[in-house]
């Protein structure tokens, strides 16, 4: 269990056995791995840590316990589809607000933000 304010929401959650990274990226294309050991264990019932700043809903594009990598496609607003490899998101420290992935895989400049990313073996 974990305790919540009446406004929080829980994203995301996964079994693990401290092995492993989660990767999160947000709509504007924010995004990071963090390693899992680098976060501390809570205890039940507890507030939990917060991985990134997602105010609505619709700002986190995608998620994921990673333990072997894999590709996922980024979607973007006009209709373009580009594959991408977990490893491809830069490790950080899981207080960092982390690094605009669309740099480093988009061909071109994008304005428009992700519309969706689904995640596992496109490639």
């Amino acid at each position: 269990g974990i305790k919540l304010n009446d406004k929080d929401k829980v994203k995301y959650v996964a079994q693990n056995h401290n092995e492993g990274e989660i990767v999160t990226i947000l709509a504007n294309g924010t995004s990071k791995r963090v390693i899992l050991a680098s976060i501390d264990p809570k205890n039940r019932y507890g507030k939990g840590v917060t991985l990134c700043d997602v105010s609505k809903p619709k700002d986190l594009a995608f998620v994921s316990l990673v333990t072997n990598p894999f590709d996922f496609a980024i979607f973007f607003a006009d209709g373009e589809l580009v594959a991408v490899n977990t490893e491809d998101v830069d490790i950080e420290a899981r207080t960092s607000k982390g690094k605009n992935i669309l740099k480093k895989v988009a061909k071109r400049k994008y304005e428009s933000l992700i519309y969706a990313v689904f995640a596992h073996n496109l490639i």
